[in-house]
């Protein structure tokens, strides 16, 4: 029986910084994202984007932008197309601001201390009016298909990262899938569990992502190396965005690690396992 996996905690420390920008001293923090952002600058940032071009292209338009939060920290965002109402729903953010504490030091001459980070608490796409197909089956954790959007959400929030003056963006992918899709961009902080993505990336590249990241999930992914089923339990994958964060994970003692993993590590779907699971009551959902 699949039993959804608790999101991992992460060391990371609210911190509200938003009193530090200049521009805030001539505007309220109600209704502003990151007590920065107005709706209407959210919007005019995801043309500038490309956001509300492939939105239109796939039959959406008179999109809206709804901000609020439960707390100084915590920030939403959610985008609509022609009324605020569930059915109508394409994007959810949400947002804390804080100082990440790295639990270990990987490489010591390029260890970052207490940088200034955005961490995504939640992001999910969705286009309501799509289906899934042979083409575009359905992923774990999914309710719709996707738009296709996010690279574009990423330079969205590297910009705002570089004007509030964060060095990068965090995120504790809960899928599989999750991780490939940010990994263009985004990098684990610990050296070992990039390498191991990227083994899982070069195992995997002739199999349907459906596949791999339901395998994934339901530990039906064994590491040759150990013989032991895989237990998805990532860490923090980061969008670095200052220089010092870029040189991490440039630096020769993060790529030999990294290497390392990739080289020692092997994987493979137990096809008999993952054909049993799925048949069982309480995954036939995921078929």
């Amino acid at each position: 029986m699949y039993v959804r996996p608790e999101r991992p905690a992460i060391d990371f420390l609210e911190v509200d910084f938003s009193g530090a920008v200049d521009e805030l001293v001539n505007k309220k923090k109600g209704n502003l994202f990151l007590n920065l952002y107005s709706s209407e600058e959210i919007v005019d940032l995801f043309r500038e984007m490309g956001i509300t071009k492939k939105i239109s292209n796939i039959g959406f338009s008179n999109l809206e932008i709804v901000i609020s939060g439960d707390s100084p920290f915590d920030h939403r965002m959610r985008l609509y197309s022609e009324e605020n109402s569930e059915k109508n729903l394409l994007m959810e953010l949400v947002v804390k601001e804080g100082i990440f504490e790295p639990k270990k030091i990987f490489v010591e001459e390029y260890k970052v201390k207490n940088p200034r980070m955005l961490m995504i608490e939640w992001l999910s796409f969705q286009n309501p009016k799509a289906k899934f197909d042979e083409k575009r089956p359905r992923l774990p954790g999914q309710k719709f298909p996707g738009l296709g959007i996010l690279m574009e959400l990423e330079g969205v929030l590297f910009h705002i990262c570089k004007r509030i003056g964060y060095e990068g963006v965090i995120d504790v992918p809960e899928y599989y899938h999750g991780a490939l899709m940010y990994s263009p961009k985004f990098f684990f902080y610990d050296p070992q569990m990039q390498g191991m993505l990227g083994a899982m990336i070069r195992d995997f590249a002739d199999i349907p992502l459906d596949r791999t990241s339901t395998a994934v999930m339901l530990q039906c992914v064994k590491n040759k190396a150990t013989e032991k089923f895989v237990e998805w339990s990532p860490g923090e994958q980061i969008l670095p965005v200052s220089e010092k964060m870029k040189k991490y994970f440039i630096s020769d003692g993060y790529h030999e690690l990294m290497l390392k993993a990739m080289s020692e590590n092997s994987f493979v779907i137990d096809s008999a396992k993952l054909e049993k699971e799925l048949s069982s009551e309480a995954n036939k959902y995921l078929v």
